[in-house]
């Protein structure tokens, strides 16, 4: 590889700590032929599409216009979303609720049945009300577990801090990438949620003695797209506390910093507990389902923020008589499925297989910056513009728009990477078995 005739050896290391490097130098290999190749396909991909429809979009469109293997496959997901919301059509339905007493205790019940009109439902509610009395017919307690959950990936780090702090993707990655720099945590484009033996042995030491909570080692589920080049992203050591970094990082850097460190700690910590009652309760020959939560073991909820909706019902026996309080009809309309957010963009891709980690935060800027999108209450709508651009790649570029098209070439470049695909005959494959042929038609349209 050295065209110096000198040898050159790779050293590969997650964070960029002293022990981390010179362990990375100390086992440094040859290159991997195959890992380049990998690259240079994807580049070249990327190249073949950007590099000759974005030129003719901009002569179609008459301003700087672009295309691209992810951006665009990403844009026709936001745009079948506008089109599913445009489409829908609300339907109107009736449910019938109550309040009940029990040792003056009130909770709620919903009957389980629905309806579509409102003289149906309003019969049935008359003859409801004529009853004072209720039995619990079925009444059953099982205890439900909310599991710790995996480390960070890119994209689940992106779409928490998101969700949490109102950060955008791209904003996420630039705090990460200067906490990288820094040493404080490992490197951050990654898709695998796996945690290094050394480290498990550190974090296992802290949960247990620092915090005097229970360890536990969990194998999670990776994604069938994870490369898995790298760890999850965590701490570079779980002992520097978020207290003894006060006033050494900026205020996002700190909050970005603390929640990969409590969900680190959490991915290993006992799950929480939580006691569900379920009451079915019979009014006359209506049924009622009553539902109620509480939980009953903190468990990783005592390090990491999880919202979970609780709400506390009586366990009462089959058998035992309740008073009916109130029962009254609600009129209720279905709704239409809603705009993604960008976290909700990113999972969505991740789930598709489409784009790898070092992608997801440059999508929506480019999105934002051609004008295909706005942001409007925090969710992504399509303009004018990105309608038409989508439809028009739609019609002349039907795979290069497809998430399954897409995610099928991040496979293929995972079997070169692997040595199990030649990278040449993959773009020779891609190029005059269909992209060529659709250009040709493309251009067409500029003669018009």
């Amino acid at each position: 590889i050295s065209r110096l005739n000198v040898p050159v050896f790779r050293a590969r290391f997650n964070e960029i700590t002293k022990n981390a490097v010179l362990k990375a130098v100390e086992n440094s290999g040859e290159f991997d032929e195959n890992k380049v190749n990998a690259q240079f396909a994807r580049r070249i991909l990327d190249r073949i599409v950007g590099y000759t429809i974005s030129p003719n979009l901009s002569r179609i469109f008459k301003q700087a216009l672009s295309a691209g293997r992810v951006q665009s496959t990403a844009l026709k997901i936001i745009c079948d979303r506008e089109k599913q919301i445009k489409n829908f059509v609300p339907k109107v339905y009736y449910t019938i609720h109550a309040e009940f007493e029990w040792n003056q205790e009130t909770f709620k019940g919903i009957l389980t049945a629905k309806f579509e009109d409102k003289e149906t439902a309003q019969k049935v509610l008359k003859e409801i009300e004529s009853y004072e009395k209720a039995k619990v017919s079925k009444s059953e307690t099982e205890l439900s577990k909310l599991a710790p959950p995996p480390p960070f990936t890119t994209s689940t780090l992106q779409e928490t801090a998101g969700n949490l702090f109102g950060f955008r993707a791209n904003q996420t990655m630039k705090i990460a990438q200067e906490l990288y720099e820094q040493g404080l945590i490992t490197y951050m484009r990654t898709d695998s949620t796996r945690i290094s033996q050394e480290f498990l042995e550190q974090l296992e030491r802290f949960i247990t003695a620092s915090l005097g909570m229970k360890f536990s080692k969990r194998s999670f589920k990776t994604s069938q797209t994870a490369q898995d080049a790298h760890e999850c992203i965590r701490p570079t050591s779980i002992y520097r506390t978020p207290q003894t970094l006060q006033g050494k990082l900026s205020k996002e850097k700190l909050a970005l910093y603390e929640l990969i460190w409590r969900r680190t700690i959490a991915s290993a910590t006992e799950p929480a507990e939580f006691e569900k009652v379920k009451l079915t309760i019979s009014v006359g020959n209506y049924e009622f389902s009553v539902k109620g939560k509480r939980m009953i073991h903190e468990g990783l909820i005592k390090i990491y923020p999880v919202s979970v909706e609780t709400e506390e019902v009586p366990s009462i026996p089959e058998g035992e008589e309740v008073k009916v309080l109130r029962i009254f009809a609600k009129k209720n309309k279905t709704s239409p499925p809603q705009r993604f957010t960008e976290p909700q963009l990113i999972r969505t891709l991740e789930k598709l297989g489409v784009g790898r980690p070092s992608t997801y935060a440059t999508i929506l800027p480019t999105l934002l910056k051609r004008n295909y999108v706005k942001v409007v209450r925090k969710r992504l709508k399509p303009t004018e513009l990105g309608m038409a651009v989508s439809e028009l790649l739609e019609r002349f570029f039907p795979e290069i728009v497809s998430p399954e098209f897409t995610a099928k070439l991040e496979k293929n470049l995972d079997e070169i990477e692997e040595g199990k695909l030649n990278w040449k005959k993959l773009l020779r494959d891609f190029y005059f078995r269909g992209f060529l042929n659709s250009l040709l038609k493309f251009k067409e349209v500029l003669k018009d």
